[in-house]
């Protein structure tokens, strides 16, 4: 999607009014960081008035998917000093991100986090664990996760 169609949709929004509806603006923010717009795509965020879940994994995510890993990881905490519990698609971007920068007691923590709340063994977490320990060379862990995982498929 063009710049001019990213814009014209979010005058759209805006003309008619949905540009306070957290599900109008979650949609904006996750459609600019596909089309690799992370600026826009943080003044959306910043904008939404009651930032839920989804606003927060969106953002997160299109944050690591547009490169800004370290950002990414400040995300996550801030997302998480404010209350909210990471989802899968969270916390396995995040964790994509500490393969990235190598960052081993971030990761650590975040696998420890992942059993607290109970989604280690979700198959988007699982992969993200088995990346993450298997780019560190830290192959008996990845072993364990591989083994712990419920329904491992072909994306392991």
């Amino acid at each position: 999607m063009g710049s001019s169609r990213t814009h014209f949709t979010e005058q759209f929004a805006l003309k008619y009014g949905f540009i306070k509806n957290t599900f109008v603006l979650n949609n904006l923010l996750v459609m600019y960081s596909k089309c690799h717009y992370l600026g826009e795509a943080r003044k959306v965020f910043d904008r939404i008035p009651e930032r839920n879940l989804v606003s927060w994994t969106s953002m997160i995510t299109g944050t690591i998917q547009n490169g800004e890993l370290v950002d990414g990881l400040f995300l996550f905490l801030e997302m998480k000093w404010g209350g909210f519990m990471a989802n899968e698609f969270a916390l396995g971007s995040v964790l994509m991100a500490c393969s990235g920068l190598e960052a081993l007691n971030f990761g650590f923590s975040l696998h420890g986090y992942a059993l607290k709340i109970g989604i280690e063994f979700n198959l988007f977490v699982g992969c993200a664990l088995l990346d993450f320990y298997g780019k560190l060379r830290l192959i008996s862990m990845a072993e364990h996760v591989f083994e712990s995982i419920t329904d491992p498929d072909v994306a392991c």
